[in-house]
């Protein structure tokens, strides 16, 4: 088998692969190159490695790496790789329009081991109920706006907020309740 002229890849020796009338099973990816793979057969039955070209033909997205383990079919004379026996590489799905994942009569789960990243120049999130828990949480905002239409509703063990330019507090009503005091310290207040 030949690979495509201006492949990144010398041709294999004309005797590898050969006498190979058909072949199923694994092998471990030696080089990489867009939608070809150069794989090593792994035949029991045979001491020497058997190199060829493999064309991947994965139902699924997905971006083997040198030292995968994938599986690997043949007639006498076109390698095919169509599934991933053990791999660390990566899945992309991707689409020029757009992208729907709809789960019709249960839950969606996006779960990553190492974490969840969405990126986008603009995220929404529409929920009727919406709850978020973390041991510790970190915002950063050039700016933001928060409108609540009803009641907002705050219970923390110590609160503390720290503002570099004024701290501006509107309303028809101000009520301050403390059990041991009140305390404002300032260069000069003005009452009025």
């Amino acid at each position: 088998m030949t690979m495509a002229t201006g492949s990144p890849f010398a041709a294999p020796p004309a005797d590898e692969g050969a006498g190979l009338d058909s072949y199923l099973g694994a092998a471990r990816v030696v080089r990489v190159a867009h939608r070809s793979l150069h794989v090593a057969l792994e035949e029991p039955t045979v001491g020497d490695t058997t190199l060829v070209y493999a064309t991947l033909a994965l139902a699924f997205p997905y971006e083997p790496i040198v030292g995968d383990q994938v599986l690997v079919v043949s007639d006498a004379h076109e390698f095919y790789v169509i599934g991933v026996l053990c791999g660390r590489g990566s899945s992309a799905l991707s689409s020029p329009l757009g992208v729907s994942l709809r789960a019709e009569s249960g839950r969606l789960q996006l779960v990553g081991e190492r974490g969840v990243r969405l990126r986008g120049t603009r995220i929404r999130l529409e929920a009727q109920r919406l709850r978020r828990l973390a041991v510790t949480a970190v915002e950063t905002f050039g700016e933001r706006v928060t409108r609540v239409r009803e009641s907002r509703n705050v219970e923390a063990g110590g609160l503390d907020e720290l503002s570099q330019g004024r701290w501006i507090l509107q309303a028809r009503t101000v009520v301050l309740k403390a059990l041991n005091g009140v305390r404002i310290k300032s260069a000069a207040v003005r009452v009025g």
